[in-house]
């Protein structure tokens, strides 16, 4: 240790010894309870600040080496990801400069995560989730037989089903860190058919369906730690539920005989209270789509934008019929990613479009070979 460091050490210590046992911290900036003055203790940390960056000063000077500056943050990309899917399998991931080239045990890839994709993989007789890494690589997160990732809206936590063996229908949610991959918590789930729709601020959402006798349709959210998932009383039909990490907004779809019924919502006292209900007897498949504002949805088989708060519809203007399945994905509250699929002598023929949704201009992104596949990922 250097006569500096030494000095350094006595200094810190002779001043840790002078703030009493018994002063608090700041705490955080909501919490307005009376506390002893903190002056004293700023004003010990800011001499400390100084001695620190005086000395820094000297032993940055006393070699020929200079520290290693800090790297930036990585600033939040614009835009989406998207596979593009040959008729072979293989795939491509795109997302801003980035191309990543699929490995062949991954199959899909579902939304950005820390510095990578999300993906599933199959592999080796067993299947599961991974983080895609930009080299190409991946490394598994949690264990083998789990599927229906979402992530949560800080970007930390993955939460997914665990099944207990290939194709059954039993087994639990559980949530990983990302950083770590460690277990953080999980719940038991129902001893049927079950996928999670999506991870807002309201809790995890799970969508169950049992598909034979007594043909149960039940939703349910769940707050991490807790120690079972609510129930949330949907009424006869219930088909679907989605919703986006940015919005408390909720949709959930209804069979009404003819058709579907799109209503939008938010939990409030156990139940879903909804704001807007938006019915289409064309649709044979709804899965709708929630802006990141949670002011808009997607009816996609009628290419019809519901603003949410008015009812105001706003139709998008696409020569092709859109693919609703895998779903469009808003960017943001006002411009949505829809893939397109052409009829006639270009059938099979997929594009990429950005479409407004105040205005329902599109405009084309890309347009693939016929028999290539376009799929949008979560940013």
């Amino acid at each position: 240790m250097t006569d500096t460091e030494s000095r350094l050490r006595d200094y810190l210590d002779t001043k840790a010894a002078t703030v009493p046992t018994t002063a608090q911290g700041p705490g955080l900036l909501t919490d307005t309870s009376p506390r002893r003055p903190l002056w004293p203790i700023l004003a010990t940390a800011a001499s400390v600040a100084a001695v620190l960056a005086l000395t820094v000063t000297v032993l940055t000077h006393l070699g020929p080496d200079k520290p290693t500056p800090a790297s930036p943050p990585a600033p939040r990309m614009e835009g989406l990801p998207f596979t593009i899917i040959d008729p072979q399998g293989k795939g491509t991931l795109h997302d801003g400069d980035r191309t990543v080239k699929r490995p062949a045990d991954v199959s899909s890839i579902s939304a950005r995560v820390g510095d990578g994709w999300i993906a599933s993989y199959d592999k080796d007789a067993t299947y599961g989730l991974a983080i895609l890494k930009a080299d190409g690589t991946y490394r598994p997160i949690g264990p083998v037989w789990a599927d229906s990732p979402v992530v949560s809206p800080d970007g930390k936590q993955i939460a997914m089903v665990v099944r207990d063996k290939r194709g059954d229908d039993s087994g639990r949610l559980a949530v990983f860190d990302v950083a770590t991959g460690a277990q953080v918590t999980a719940v038991e789930l129902p001893k049927y058919r079950t996928s999670l729709s999506g991870w807002n601020s309201t809790g995890i959402w799970i969508d169950s369906h049992d598909f034979g006798p007594p043909w149960k349709q039940e939703l349910r959210v769940w707050q991490p730690g807790a120690p079972a998932a609510q129930e949330v009383p949907v009424g006869k039909g219930f088909s679907s539920v989605t919703t986006r990490a940015d919005t408390a907004t909720v949709v959930v779809t209804q069979e009404t005989g003819d058709g579907h019924c799109y209503r939008a919502g938010s939990l409030q006292d156990g139940r879903l209270k909804i704001e807007r209900e938006h019915c289409n007897r064309q649709v044979e498949a709804a899965y709708p789509v929630v802006s990141t504002d949670g002011r808009s949805m997607l009816n996609s088989s009628a290419k019809l934008i519901i603003d949410i708060p008015s009812g105001k519809t706003t139709k998008l203007q696409l020569p092709e019929p859109i693919i609703v399945w895998p779903k469009p994905v808003f960017e943001n509250a006002t411009k949505v990613q829809v893939v397109t699929q052409a009829k006639g002598n270009d059938a099979n023929k997929q594009s990429l479009y950005r479409c407004d949704v105040t205005t329902g201009a599109c405009k084309l992104l890309r347009t693939e070979k016929k028999g290539y596949q376009i799929v949008l990922a979560l940013p």
